[in-house]
């Protein structure tokens, strides 16, 4: 039988998942992300926009455009983007990806989206 394979992580924390790391980092946050009012804003996000708001697939996902850390409301629905998972993976907290200097996510690929759907 193989030995399990750890992950490495640069801050130490083998084996640790995003959630935990995220938790760890921002303790505040986890009460938010928790809570029913969070589980009803992102089910009433994905209903309202069921498709990621970069690219067009299906959103899995609900982010914030302007981020909580920088002033952002946490449950208003004009703060609530629907983004697929790899949109949210590259533009949550890992850098610009997808974000303007305001934080909103960018519309280029909406609107290539919406020009090819108006020229078939």
């Amino acid at each position: 039988m193989k030995p399990k394979r750890r992950s490495f992580n640069p801050d130490g924390s083998q084996g640790r998942s995003n959630w935990a790391r995220y938790t760890a980092k921002y303790p505040e946050r986890q009460a938010l992300y928790k809570s029913n009012a969070w589980r009803w804003a992102r089910l009433q996000q994905l209903r309202r926009e069921p498709n990621c708001r970069i690219c067009g697939e299906k959103a899995i996902a609900v982010d914030h455009i302007i981020p909580i850390s920088q002033g952002g409301a946490d449950l208003d629905a004009n703060n609530l983007q629907s983004l697929c998972r790899r949109h949210h993976n590259t533009n949550d907290g890992r850098g610009p990806c997808g974000r303007e200097a305001g934080g909103a996510a960018t519309s280029a690929a909406v609107s290539r989206k919406e020009k090819a759907d108006e020229n078939p």
